[in-house]
């Protein structure tokens, strides 16, 4: 949750953005961010988001759970951290410390996403992703501290921490990527998108059409552009028909069970009841999900 009304987030780069700004965020990019900022695309308002929601009610309990564990006295921080010397830098803390005021980052992971991006040694944490670790030394930065503290709950029921020092070169590369932000927004220098990444960006900066009509035909890149979508479009149509090709020779195969086991993979096909559906129709929803089993440099696929 950020402590400062939304309508004022435009002017600030807070701690949960930097890493877009080095391409390390899971949650944007630094031509998104650029667009909020300019007021072409509006700020995210995640305090209204369901899991935004939840981590509030649940923050309370973690930090007490921290306090008591691992010996932290935790108190809530209501207002908002600016830089001393960056202007359009601030930060959002979760909690600090009472002793010290160091800022504590307090997360919710599901445990599976824990399991493949986080490291640990007993209860404490040895290697946090990298916008986590950028997001609280961008707070020990704007709270002029030399440590932190994260705090994370797994799976509901396995809390974890991890003392972090400042890093003060990072804090140098920060401020400086920070300041250099803020001058393109100023001076209009637009980053180069992501077409992947940015796709929801741009289709949201381009969501109006008006009533010109472009010619270009002696645009030799513009037509290989339109090459590609088509040959994808191609592509996409016959995946899915070899995708339900599969599905129901599969089906076919397996008959009645609900659960199969292959060389690298599982099959989950059980029928999911609706009291409704089966009550006039006898019948149920088949489900049915192709897991690839997960080996030591492999994630899941479904």
């Amino acid at each position: 949750m950020s402590n400062i009304p939304l309508e004022d987030r435009k002017n600030w780069i807070g701690g949960s953005e930097i890493a877009a700004l080095f391409g390390l965020s899971p949650y944007g990019t630094e031509f998104e961010l650029y667009h909020r900022k300019k007021g072409n695309l509006q700020e995210l308002d995640l305090d209204s988001s369901e899991r935004v929601q939840a981590g509030n009610f649940m923050e309370p309990a973690i930090a007490a759970w921290a306090s008591d564990k691992f010996g932290l006295h935790l108190r809530r921080v209501r207002r908002y951290m600016t830089h001393p010397a960056i202007e359009g830098y601030g930060t959002s803390l979760d909690y600090e410390t009472v002793t010290g005021h160091y800022p504590a980052e307090i997360k919710n992971v599901d445990g599976l996403i824990f399991r493949d991006n986080w490291e640990v040694e007993g209860d404490k944490i040895i290697d946090a992703p990298m916008h986590i670790t950028l997001q609280l030394q961008a707070q020990m930065a704007c709270a002029n501290k030399d440590k932190g503290y994260l705090i994370v709950c797994v799976g509901g029921n396995r809390l974890y921490w991890m003392e972090m020092e400042a890093h003060k070169a990072t804090h140098v590369r920060l401020e400086k990527a920070v300041s250099l932000f803020w001058q393109r927004v100023a001076n209009d220098s637009e980053p180069s998108p992501d077409f992947v990444k940015d796709a929801s960006a741009i289709a949201d900066l381009y969501r109006v059409s008006g009533d010109e009509v472009l010619d270009l035909k002696s645009d030799n890149y513009a037509e290989s552009l339109a090459h590609d979508y088509a040959a994808a479009a191609a592509d996409e149509k016959d995946a899915a028909n070899r995708k339900k090709a599969a599905k129901s020779e599969m089906l076919m195969k397996i008959g009645s069970a609900g659960k199969v086991f292959l060389s690298g993979f599982t099959i989950s096909a059980k029928t999911t009841k609706d009291s409704e559906i089966e009550a006039h129709t006898r019948k149920g929803y088949r489900g049915f999900r192709v897991t690839k089993i997960k080996t030591k440099n492999e994630g899941a696929a479904a």
